[in-house]
């Protein structure tokens, strides 16, 4: 892109997914810019009796509001946030509901799309306009008085965590305790590099009238211990309302394929295979390491036995043979399940085959497991018969079969919700032993598994038809259903050759050929094969639209395919090529698919093959064993793919390592400006961070600026150095380093006043306070503060 500037960003506008609100309902929207006080005491005057008063002004700066005709107190409040402000949204939805009690909470997760234009620098140069489309996350949380649908997901009942808030305030209280006896006898908290020259406010020189600010504290002074406390537990609370951000983004982002595939734990279990080779089948873990000296444990369930190796290096496959005895054939009870955990996070793959015929697969890691499942209808007789193949195989007509896993350490039971040929609705319950699991077959009755906690769901068969007298063995992960209401498209390359296109909901859509309008939808009341309702999709079309996001399965001769929508693309894959006959299918924006890369070089020859009417193209490419595909600044899809005998392809979705395209190749580690522990001179801080491997934060252009007060929103408010320094011979400023970094000061974020002259400071501090904007001073070097450090990103390499 070195070649082309960003013209505009266009957000597209987003629908508030609460149908029949009150038109009074007030709607505050959270900005990154956003004081929480301004919109605290906004949404408080429309929701809290004894503050409701026309004197509270409404949020300032950076947010947004939108206001119902009515000032009266309101039965309900929305919440939304866009992006980086999600945690900053879920914030004022915590504190609110600490203020006002007994509300209902309804969340919603769904993705903004935001097309950003890039215009070439040199139009003479005869380059296109290029449009890029990024699907960005928004929350929006609905608070209510009146009850709420408790079936609905992202319901919470009220007081749901106020035990967790409780239980947080006590550790940090106590925390604060032992930090307070540790300080006694010390110079005092208050000190500050005035102290010691009289205990009442002091005139700054050359500003007569103007009390001097102590720095040691970033209130202004010295606390009571009231206050304190208060403070202290503030920051907990707002720690504990990110971490609840994090997990809402985790459980409720994962429809559909997953997002990442990386992770530190994992269970999974091998199906029976008697395919045409299954006496010679052997099975199989690769395992890849994402980071230096990584030790990974395997462990099978059924004898106990765990497999140790330590000391990995960075980008090691670890290979683990097992034998055809591992594979599950029963319908009961099993410990035929392996558990593999790590210190650090790791891919891992199961592969089953024999000689150049392999079948891989990605398991997905426990983060990614839920409680809800979706089954697709399968039929295996319906579907065999419209393959109309010859098939000799004694095993045909099999059912297809679910394994469901207990993924936790305890008991847990598990409802299986079927409905019969009647249509009447049936449920079973099981329970699960800790990690053990339960096989069952179906035959497109079973609709739903509703589970006590986390499982991991294979749907599975262990011959199905394929072609010439063949058949394939099949394995398909399923993801937790998340209810979400937003368009999606589904890219279908020729090669392959669908049979069936059988979609997963529980609620009624519109699906159309080509890009959705109102007048080519049709509607799609339950879980079927939608391929009938596309009469030209053999022919011309390769996109399917919903109205809704689902997911959709490509159903072809030995073959069940979980098709990625468009907006699960991601940035970075990890492709194990097994044999000669493996390859990559990548599919890529066609205005951008050169920049698509392998390892760090341009993908091997190819060629691209444009899919008309959806602005994106395909290509097969060939690769070493083990490569990463990705893209600088747009999300790709990537499919596995293994050419079988008699021409059958095999496929599934390959390895997700980051959902985020990044200019530099795989991003593992993102950068991240790291606060000490201790408070300490600012020549100490340079050595602190230089010594855990860091370096000495510099903030030098309004980028760095913006990613460090992210990272320190909600750190407990203090000061700290950063290498920004005066020079002793000519007192102009300049970063200190030791890298490759200039030293030269291009950008500024000074507080009013600041800095002051040189005798009053030769070294810079940041105020890590987020109603003080994260603002500059000057300071004495000497003073004590904690040190800003900053890791750099890390990128995975092979």
């Amino acid at each position: 892109m070195e070649n082309y500037r960003k013209a505009r960003t266009v957000e597209q506008p987003c629908l508030c997914p609460f149908p029949d609100l009150p038109s009074d309902t007030p709607e505050v929207r959270v900005k990154d810019g956003s004081k929480i006080r301004n919109m605290m005491r906004f949404a408080l005057s429309r929701m809290e009796e004894k503050t409701a008063s026309a004197d509270h002004p409404g949020p300032h700066e950076g947010s947004e509001v939108s206001v119902g005709l009515g000032e009266n107190l309101c039965r309900q409040i929305v919440f939304t946030g866009v992006g980086q402000s999600v945690a900053k949204a879920i914030t004022c939805v915590e504190i609110m509901k600490r203020r006002v009690h007994g509300l209902h909470q309804h969340t919603k997760l769904v993705y903004r799309t935001v097309q950003e234009v890039w215009e070439p620098l040199e139009p003479e140069a005869g380059l296109d306009s290029l449009t890029v489309s990024r699907n960005v996350p928004s929350i929006w949380v609905l608070l209510s008085r009146d009850s709420l649908d408790k079936n609905q997901p992202g319901y919470q009942a009220p007081g749901s965590f106020d035990a967790l808030w409780a239980q947080a305030l006590k550790e940090e209280a106590a925390a604060l305790k032992h930090g307070q006896r540790r300080k006694r006898g010390g110079t005092g908290a208050g000190r500050t590099e005035g102290a010691g020259r009289g205990k009442g406010p002091r005139k700054h020189p050359g500003r007569p009238g103007e009390p001097r600010k102590p720095l040691g504290h970033a209130g202004g002074g010295q606390c009571t211990a009231a206050e304190t406390n208060f403070t202290q537990a503030g920051a907990a609370y707002a720690k504990h309302a990110v971490m609840l951000a994090v997990l809402l983004i985790i459980l409720m982002f994962n429809q559909g394929l997953s997002l990442d595939n990386r992770g530190t734990s994992f269970i999974t279990a091998f199906p029976e295979n008697i395919a045409v080779y299954y006496r010679k089948t052997y099975n199989l873990f690769k395992i890849t390491t994402l980071h230096q000296n990584t030790t990974i444990n395997v462990a099978y369930m059924a004898n106990g036995n765990v497999t140790t190796n330590t000391s990995l290096a960075e980008g090691i496959v670890w290979t683990l043979n097992l034998t055809k005895q591992v594979e599950e054939s029963q319908f009961m009870s099993s410990n035929k399940t392996f558990r593999i955990t790590s210190d650090k996070n790791i891919t891992v793959v199961s592969v089953s085959g024999w000689k150049g015929r392999f079948q891989s697969h990605v398991v997905q890691p426990e983060q990614n497991l839920g409680k809800v499942y979706q089954v697709p209808s399968l039929n295996y007789t319906k579907i065999a018969t419209s393959f109309n193949l010859t098939m000799t195989s004694n095993v045909r007509f099999l059912h297809f079969r679910l394994m469901i896993i207990n993924a936790v350490d305890m008991d847990k039971s598990v409802t299986i919700k079927r409905v019969d040929e009647r249509g009447q609705s049936q449920e079973d319950t099981i329970m699960l032993n800790p990690y053990n699991l339960y096989q069952i077959q179906i035959n497109g009755s079973v609709r739903q598994i509703n589970a006590e906690d986390k499982v991991a769901v294979i749907l599975t068969h262990p011959c199905f038809d394929s072609k010439n007298c063949s058949c394939n063995m099949i394995l398909n992960q399923l993801q937790p259903y998340v209810s979400n209401n937003n368009k999606d498209r589904f890219l279908v390359p020729p090669i392959f050759s669908a049979r069936q296109l059988l979609v997963t909901t529980n609620q009624p859509f519109q699906v159309c050929q080509g890009c959705f309008s109102p007048y080519t939808g049709v509607w799609v009341q339950n879980s079927s094969d939608i391929l009938p309702l596309l009469p030209n999709f053999k022919n011309i079309i390769s996109t399917i639209s919903t109205t809704v996001q689902v997911s959709l399965r490509l159903i072809s001769p030995g073959l069940v395919l979980d098709l990625i929508p468009i907006s699960k693309f991601s940035g970075c894959y990890l492709v194990d090529f097994n044999s000669s006959r493996s390859g990559a299918l990548v599919i890529a924006n066609t205005s951008s698919a050169d920049a698509v890369r392998m390892n760090d070089q341009p993908l091997p020859p190819h060629k691209w093959n444009v899919m008309n009417g959806t602005g994106f193209s395909w290509a097969l490419v060939e690769g070493e064993r083990l490569s990463t595909i990705w893209h600088p600044f747009a999300r790709i899809g990537v499919y596995m793919i293994e050419r079988l005998e008699s021409n059958n392809t095999y496929g599934s979705a390959a390895t997700v390592i980051n959902s985020d395209p990044d200019d530099g190749g795989c991003l593992v580690t993102p950068e991240m400006f790291v606060l000490g522990e201790d408070e300490m001179s600012w020549f100490k801080s340079r050595e602190y961070c230089m010594k855990n491997a860091y370096l000495f934060a510099r903030l030098n252009n309004e980028s760095s600026q913006t990613k460090m007060a992210l990272n320190m929103t909600f750190e407990e408010p203090t000061e700290g150095w950063i290498s920004l320094r005066r020079s002793l011979y000519s007192t102009d400023w300049y970063w200190k380093n030791e890298d490759t970094f200039s030293p030269y000061v291009d950008f500024t974020y000074w507080e009013k006043g600041q800095p002051e002259k040189p005798e009053k400071g030769l070294c810079a501090l940041v105020s890590l306070d987020p109603n003080k904007n994260f603002k500059w001073k000057s300071g004495r070097c000497c003073s004590k503060k904690k040190p800003v450090c900053y890791k750099r990103p890390k990128y995975f390499t092979l």
